[in-house]
């Protein structure tokens, strides 16, 4: 007789926004956010989305060990650090068009001024 399978799968999950109970202010933003996606294209008003990621920067140790036939890859666990950068993704889903910028240092604020002085910009849905 083979082991059950366990039902539970605790390494999968999940995610997304969780409305609050019976927040009507909440439901109304969303409406807003849905509206401005089925928006018909208008190239004199741009659709575009806003998105950024930090991002750990780390190097190894030890020397990996290169792959062989029929051997993958073979690195360390340990890793020492060198900081952290930022990634911005400003893409406009309808053209197709989405530039990633990294930096070092560069707040949402700052993504959003240097994006106004990019395109002609109406509307902006940020991933937050």
């Amino acid at each position: 007789m083979g082991a059950k399978q366990n039902e539970l799968k605790p390494w999968r999950k999940e995610q997304g926004c969780i409305p609050p109970e019976a927040d009507a202010a909440f439901v109304c933003q969303m409406a807003d956010v849905l509206e401005v996606y089925h928006r018909p294209y208008d190239p004199k008003r741009p659709r575009v989305c806003l998105d950024e990621k930090s991002k750990q920067l780390i190097g190894a140790v030890v020397k990996p060990l290169p792959a062989e036939p029929g051997q993958p890859r073979r690195g360390d666990y340990e890793y020492v650090r060198h900081g952290t950068a930022n990634l911005f993704l400003i893409s406009e889903p309808l053209r197709s068009w989405r530039p990633v910028a990294v930096k070092g240092h560069l707040t949402t604020a700052d993504a959003r001024i240097k994006l106004h002085k990019t395109l002609p910009i109406t509307s902006i849905v940020v991933d937050h």
